[in-house]
């Protein structure tokens, strides 16, 4: 338990922001709520991944398929039977041209092709056999998948990767989040003090005293601070459009 339980973290996040002992301003559920807010934001940012499936329908095109407590769907893979013989002769009859014009140069059994662009062939009508015999699929976010062309049976399997919270409570976050978690409760906590009551800036007393403060000011700050060493922290960008 890294970052400890619910009242050890209370008190921490109070200290934080300099009310060590302010249960009127500061209050538990205004503590709770900034808690409760970067826990959301953490398992958003750094979500756990799942694999699962479901089966087709027979001529129904869309499914929602999101477990309960899942963020959103993302990649599905439907790998379809390819039903066409007509495919199939004409694939064996393709490998065995190529078989037939590649040379033999060595006794270990070492060939290549005669043409060179024979293999570039090669390769390329088995990337359309792969796209063939896979179904297309489109994904609407955050959980609803259609499928292409329509199934035409029931029971084939589709599969399917989709985001889930890491944490399920706050006393859960693990040590390597625990500085993203306590930066984004701080600038949650800061920037609710920067208005309201927090946000006094003139105090006068019936004896005519004064005070200024700049308490608001000091507290937007301190949000735009800690907000800037969250992002700071956040996981960098994939590399790849389709990567989830």
């Amino acid at each position: 338990m890294a970052v400890g339980n619910q009242a050890q973290q209370r008190a921490k996040l109070r200290r934080a922001v300099g009310h060590q002992a302010d249960t009127a301003l500061v209050s538990d559920d205004l503590l709770d709520d900034a808690l409760e807010n970067a826990l959301l934001e953490v398992n958003r940012q750094w979500p756990l991944q799942s694999i699962s499936s479901f089966e087709t329908v027979a001529d129904q095109q869309t499914y929602s398929i999101l477990p309960a407590g899942a963020y959103r769907v993302l990649q599905v893979y439907w790998p379809l039977t390819c039903n066409s013989s007509d495919a199939d002769s004409w694939w064996d009859g393709f490998q065995r041209e190529v078989s037939m014009l590649l040379t033999e140069v060595d006794e270990l059994g070492t060939r290549y092709p005669v043409e060179p662009a024979l293999a570039a062939a090669y390769y390329r009508y088995r990337t359309w056999l792969d796209r063939f015999q896979t179904g297309g699929v489109s994904i609407s976010p955050p959980d609803t998948v259609r499928l292409m062309p329509v199934p035409g049976s029931s029971g084939d399997d589709v599969y399917f990767l989709y985001s889930t919270p890491r944490f399920a409570t706050i006393e859960d976050v693990a040590e390597a989040q625990e500085r993203p978690y306590w930066a984004y409760a701080q600038f949650y906590l800061h920037n609710v003090l920067a208005t309201g009551r927090g946000a006094l800036q003139e105090v006068r007393s019936p004896l005519g005293v004064q005070m200024r403060t700049r308490a608001s000011m000091a507290h937007k700050e301190a949000a735009q601070l800690w907000e800037r060493r969250f992002q700071g922290m956040l996981p960098a960008l994939r590399s790849s459009r389709n990567s989830p």
